[in-house]
This record gives structure tokens, C-alpha cells and sequence, in this order.
């Protein structure tokens, strides 16, 4: 029987400039390609002030992270906020990059 192994991480939470809010974003994909993405927005202190939930139905991971951006970029811009701290990994702005041969990010 394999033993188990246990993985520890530091967290860390830095509050953010007064008059920030950041923008956590989460999503999943099924094998049988429904998604769905999820959000929350926590204000300076890390207050809760709002967050959101759909259901994107079928669609690609890549498309999945895009939708979980822009839905939180919306919620963002419904509640009038202009200063946004948004982490996204190199990796998938690379990707953005090269999908414009895809009319609809041209």
C-alpha cells in the first residue's frame, strides 16, 4: 500500500492600497466539457463585498478561463469600482495572445 504524503503551504494574505478590490477567480471543466466559473470579491481589509456563480455549459478549459475574467470584470464594473488588482498566470496571457486568429478576440 502506498504511504500517503502530506504537502504544506505558506499562505499569505497582503492587504491591499485603500480603494482596491481584487478579483479571485476560480472554474471547472468536465471531461464531458460543461463549465461553469466562480468568483469573489473581497474589498481592502479582505471584507467580503460580493461574488458570483454561472453556469458557462459547454466549453473548452481555455474558454472557461476566459469566461471566469470576464464575469468578474462585469460584476466589477456593475458596482463601479476603478481600481482592480487581477492575477493571472503567464501562461494563459500567452495564450490569449495567440488565439487572436479566432475572430471573435480580433
Amino acid at each position: 500500500m502506498a504511504e500517503k504524503t502530506q504537502t504544506i503551504a505558506m499562505i499569505e494574505w497582503n492587504a491591499r492600497k485603500e480603494g482596491f478590490i481584487k478579483l479571485n477567480t476560480d472554474g471547472a471543466c468536465r471531461s464531458n466539457e460543461m463549465a461553469g466559473c466562480e468568483g469573489v470579491i473581497p474589498g481592502s481589509q479582505g471584507e467580503w463585498i460580493r461574488g458570483y456563480a454561472k453556469n458557462i455549459g459547454r466549453c473548452i478549459a481555455f474558454v472557461m478561463k476566459l469566461w471566469r475574467v470576464l464575469e468578474g470584470l462585469r460584476c466589477i464594473r456593475t458596482m463601479r469600482f476603478k481600481k482592480v488588482e487581477l492575477n493571472i498566470d503567464l501562461a494563459f496571457v500567452e495564450q490569449v495572445l495567440k488565439f487572436r486568429k479566432f475572430h471573435c478576440l480580433t
